[in-house]
């Protein structure tokens, strides 16, 4: 549409001014061609986003040891598994250094001299079951051996996010904006909570449900006991913190264990 309305005003202003706009003709051109190229990257981007598949993650922690990247990736190597990205870093837990890693990796198909083409859905699927039960046992003994806590979340299905927030609006609005453009794709956010009634009508915009759980100090356990009644209610997975200005409550840490649950979401981030 924009270069359209370009062509136009280029054309409009070459009848007004004769032969001699000639060069303004080509240099309105040469901006239209540009605008019509962003729009297109534009498009496809947003195409590719909504099409794009939640990718299985492996996630692991543990006293820091060497030996854990190599292990893991030469696991999901062995099993035809290609690593797409990878994340890690180490941070002190009670004076002992403490590895975190994240590995996003795709399922390859088996290479076709050992794969049947005879094979029907059926059996592919059942192949392709296999081979994550083999690889969650193995890495088992990998996590025996470093003495690791390790997941593996397939990502077959959206996580059910809630996000809590307080007064301040700007990272609320660049979660809800990327979830409305499919940026992330793996979320479905189902609710918003805040102990606030501020930003109802940012939530309302995204017709989002919004619910207020005010907090003081007298009502601090009242307030945890409706944040988990309505984790309950709205099947939340992960809790999303966009600016809450609150302390969340042991009783909640140890309904949602484990970093996984639960993330702070700083605007450095987004």
């Amino acid at each position: 549409m924009v270069h359209q309305c370009l062509w136009a005003s280029a054309a409009h202003m070459c009848k007004r001014r004769g032969a001699g706009s000639a060069l303004e003709l080509q240099n309105v051109w040469k901006i239209q061609q540009a605008f019509y190229s962003v729009s297109q990257s534009l498009h496809e981007k947003q195409q590719q986003q909504q099409t794009q598949k939640s990718l299985p993650t492996l996630l692991c922690q543990g006293p820091d040891q060497r030996g854990i990247v190599a292990s893991c990736v030469d696991l999901l190597n062995r099993h035809e598994f290609a690593v797409v990205a990878s994340e890690h870093f180490t941070a002190n837990r009670d004076a002992v250094p403490w590895f975190f890693q994240r590995i996003q990796f795709e399922c390859q198909q088996p290479n076709e001299s050992s794969s049947n083409n005879n094979n029907t859905e059926t059996n592919q699927q059942q192949q392709q079951q296999a081979r994550e039960t083999l690889l969650e046992q193995e890495l088992e003994h990998v996590a025996t051996r470093f003495s690791l806590e390790v997941h593996v979340d397939w990502n077959r299905s959206k996580k059910r996010v809630a996000i809590l927030v307080s007064k301040y609006d700007h990272c609320l609005w660049e979660l809800l904006l990327r979830w409305q453009s499919h940026e992330l794709h793996c979320a479905d956010i189902v609710v918003v909570i805040s102990n606030h009634p501020d930003l109802q009508s940012v939530a309302e915009t995204f017709r989002l449900p919004f619910e207020v759980a005010p907090v003081c100090p007298d009502t601090k356990k009242e307030q945890t006991q409706q944040l988990l009644h309505l984790f309950k209610k709205y099947k939340v997975d992960v809790i999303l913190l966009a600016r809450y200005m609150q302390i969340i409550a042991n009783e909640i840490l140890e309904a949602y264990p484990g970093t996984c649950q639960f993330q702070p979401c700083h605007s450095s981030v987004l």
